[in-house]
């Protein structure tokens, strides 16, 4: 019996880490509004504001990620956000303008696409916990 305890707690932990996520991808993601805002108010403000909630959040994005254990998408976030930011985007000549600029703002955009796919599986993937508790919890029925 004890060995199905951990295997248990390591399962609710998980689930708790899944939802907790969840919540704030659903929550966070209003950030990515503030983008839209740069058609009426200046750009750089309204960037420099994207990019530090972007970076407030990424840090509790990827542990979360790691306490789900979906290490598929930490290294889906490494390569599609991290490798263009960290080693592209400084052999870039920031002379170049339009390439400087692209792949300044092109990590920021595949980051809160990755946030939007990702809020969209997860919530899935909250669902079906969901309904395997409710599914745990009700009671048996057996046909007569």
């Amino acid at each position: 019996m004890n060995s199905l305890m951990p295997n248990e707690t390591d399962t609710d932990r998980r689930e708790h880490a899944a939802t907790r996520l969840h919540h704030w991808l659903n929550y966070g993601s209003k950030s990515a509004i503030l983008g839209f805002g740069a058609f009426w108010l200046p750009i750089g403000p309204v960037i420099m504001l994207v990019v530090v909630l972007a970076l407030l959040f990424t840090p509790y994005l990827l542990w979360r990620l790691y306490q789900i254990g979906w290490y598929g998408w930490l290294g889906v976030f490494v390569v599609v956000v991290l490798v263009p930011l960290l080693v592209v985007r400084p052999l870039v000549d920031p002379r170049a303008m339009l390439w400087w600029y692209v792949f300044t703002v092109g990590p920021l955009l595949t980051f809160y696409l990755f946030i939007w796919v990702l809020r969209y599986v997860l919530g899935e993937h909250v669902d079906e916990l969901k309904a395997l508790r409710m599914m745990e919890a009700s009671p048996t029925s057996s046909a007569s």
